[in-house]
């Protein structure tokens, strides 16, 4: 794909994978956040539910990731479309 244009904020994870209908388990998950929360867990390295809460974003962004590649893989093969220019759906 050349070009493609979303109707989103912008062309980040959280915006593309959020307008395909995935959701982070946490309230107000980011990467600014994130590093917060590190540095937070740094000073207080027993704080166990912020490690864990550490994870569990990290472990979602992975999970937006795969769900958006899933998602531009089945339009592809939905959408296929030949050297003439011609799309055939539904060949894959």
């Amino acid at each position: 794909v050349e070009y493609s244009d979303w109707p989103t904020f912008s062309y980040g994870i959280k915006h593309i994978a959020k307008f395909i209908g995935f959701q982070w388990r946490d309230v107000d998950p980011s990467g600014a956040n994130s590093i917060a929360w590190y540095n937070d867990y740094l000073a207080n390295p027993a704080n166990e539910a912020l490690l864990n809460r550490i994870l569990e974003y990290n472990e979602d962004d992975c999970y937006a990731m795969a769900a958006i590649t899933r998602y531009f893989e089945y339009h592809a093969h939905k959408n296929q479309v030949t050297t003439e220019g011609q799309t055939h759906k539904g060949e894959c």
